[in-house]
């Protein structure tokens, strides 16, 4: 077996330890079950067959549907095949619970097609939720006591399966991600939630209709259909953010434009200062950029603001935003960060920029020149604002513009942090 395509120990220390946890703990609930619980029945046999089946069928039936909903770039996803594990969770002893979720995940898994180690993560955090509603639905005795009483429990089981998958999830994305990312990219959006309410109520249905074969055979096809419409929905939502991206970005370099630090770029920013936190602005002017058009051509200016884009980009923070203002002049928003982390960043970005290189020929012939070599330096002035206070994102920039015009006035190539009129830096060739 190839190891690397599982993809687990690339991860961070912190995000191996919490998967790990999730995947022990529930190896270790699964294996206490079948140890000390009953043995399943014939008729539990015959309950996971027919649970088996359906599920299996309802994978292949909305597999483009399910496909088009993958597509959408979402870390967390709604997996509508709470409708079969749900009712298993109920009915069934534990190790079968497992046979299914196992059976499930792996034909979820040829859809889906993402790092092995993710796929088993998810499958052990529906496991766990399975083992936490059938131990509510058991342990507590409710079986048999009544409608109601029966009702109320079945009712906090669904609630204790949702949440729980959505929190064990959530936990790994937190920790696999650089900066805190919005909560409904970590637990959920309303309409996810309502997508796996609806797929669990669906289940409960199921879970009734056990003495009645041709009912579960009519839920698969209700279940084909949910995936079917958030397929189309989820295939117009991207529609939408595509025709989003293309407004908020720059055409030539495919960095943010004016619109998208509107609209995303501050949003960053604004968040960090409603939560007290420090934030900066780091404003990019190229040097000498005119004289690059004027002698070597548009062509050529095209491509040095391409490279350096990308130069930015690579350089700068997840959760950070480059942005193109126009002509050769880029804003970058740093979230959370402080004075120095923001001159590091912008250090960096500095000897990004000085990383160019662009051969290009001059508009009036003679050899060709490099764009960032010994004899055509590619160097950029610099201007950093940072606040901790409630300083509007307007001040900011204006702060880092007059920074930046110092850093020109003063040499350039180098960074100058508003504020601190002692404290420049000059990268050394």
């Amino acid at each position: 077996m190839n190891w690397r395509q599982w993809g687990l120990w690339t991860l961070r220390p912190r995000v191996l330890a919490g998967v790990l946890l999730v995947e022990l703990g529930t190896v270790g609930w699964v294996v206490h079950s079948a140890l000390t619980g009953p043995r399943p029945t014939g008729e539990d046999w015959a309950r996971l067959g027919l649970l088996a089946t359906a599920a299996l069928a309802h994978v292949q039936l909305s597999r483009r549907a399910e496909e088009r909903r993958r597509a959408d770039g979402t870390k967390l996803h709604i997996d509508v095949l709470s409708i079969w594990t749900f009712p298993a969770a109920l009915l069934l002893p534990i190790p079968l619970v497992a046979v299914l979720i196992a059976l499930t995940r792996w034909q979820r898994h040829r859809i889906a097609r993402k790092p092995t180690f993710k796929a088993v993560l998810t499958g052990c955090s529906i496991m766990l939720a399975a083992c936490s509603a059938h131990w509510l639905t058991w342990a507590t005795g409710a079986l048999g006591r009544g409608v109601l009483v029966e009702g109320a429990v079945v009712l906090v089981a669904a609630a204790v399966f949702c949440v729980q998958q959505l929190l064990l999830i959530g936990v790994v994305i937190l920790l696999e991600a650089d900066q805190r990312p919005p909560l409904s990219q970590v637990f959920g959006t309303p309409r996810q939630w309502r997508e796996m309410y609806l797929a669990i109520s669906l289940g409960v249905a199921v879970a009734l209709a056990q003495s009645h074969p041709v009912l579960v055979v009519v839920m698969v096809g209700v279940g084909t259909v949910i995936n079917r419409l958030a397929g189309a929905r989820a295939q117009a939502e991207q529609a939408v953010r595509l025709a989003q991206k293309a407004a908020w970005t720059d055409p030539l370099t495919q960095v943010l434009n004016k619109a998208g630090w509107e609209h995303k770029a501050l949003d960053g920013l604004r968040r960090a200062a409603a939560a007290g936190r420090p934030r900066a602005v780091v404003l990019v002017d190229l040097d000498h950029f005119k004289k690059i058009n004027d002698t070597l051509g548009h062509l050529s200016g095209d491509e040095v603001l391409q490279q350096v884009a990308q130069a930015l980009t690579d350089r700068v923070r997840s959760g950070d935003h480059v942005t193109r203002f126009g002509g050769e002049e880029f804003v970058v928003a740093l979230p959370d960060a402080d004075v120095d982390e923001a001159r590091q960043v912008a250090d960096r970005l500095l000897e990004g920029i000085r990383d160019v290189r662009v051969l290009a020929t001059r508009l009036r012939g003679g050899d060709p020149v490099i764009v960032g070599g010994a004899d055509w330096p590619c160097t950029a002035s610099i201007g950093v604002a940072v606040t901790t206070s409630d300083t509007g994102p307007d001040v900011l920039l204006k702060r880092a513009d007059e920074a930046m015009y110092q850093a020109k006035h003063t040499g350039r190539n180098k960074v100058v942090v508003a504020g601190e009129p002692g404290r420049t830096r000059a990268v050394i060739a």
